[in-house]
């Protein structure tokens, strides 16, 4: 995949990026409770809109964040978004919970 000048200008501006993920708390503010997969995560992205109910990578999106498995892109879809200036783009680890509980 060739660079993304969008990712260039963030990491210069200090915004987007992994050191991100960091920063970032799940919903509700507290961590996940303790679960057999503690500690594991899988590759994410966050994606938001300018605009609510804007298409791209065949997905509607809205101004709130959404975090997705990276997995659910295709290559091109991925690119798609990162390349479109009315989206933002946040690479991040999602822990992974278990399902049955």
């Amino acid at each position: 995949m060739a660079a993304n000048p969008k990712n260039a200008r963030a990491a210069v501006n200090g915004t987007g990026g992994q050191g991100d993920a960091d920063r970032l708390t799940p919903a509700g503010g507290n961590a996940a409770p303790e679960s057999t997969n503690a500690g594991k995560s899988i590759p994410g992205l966050e994606v938001s809109s300018t605009r609510d109910g804007y298409r791209r990578g065949g997905r509607g999106w809205t101004k709130e964040p959404q975090k997705v498995p990276a997995a659910d892109f295709t290559d091109e879809q991925r690119q798609a978004l990162e390349w479109d200036s009315n989206i933002r783009v946040v690479e991040i680890d999602i822990p992974v919970t278990d399902e049955a509980e």
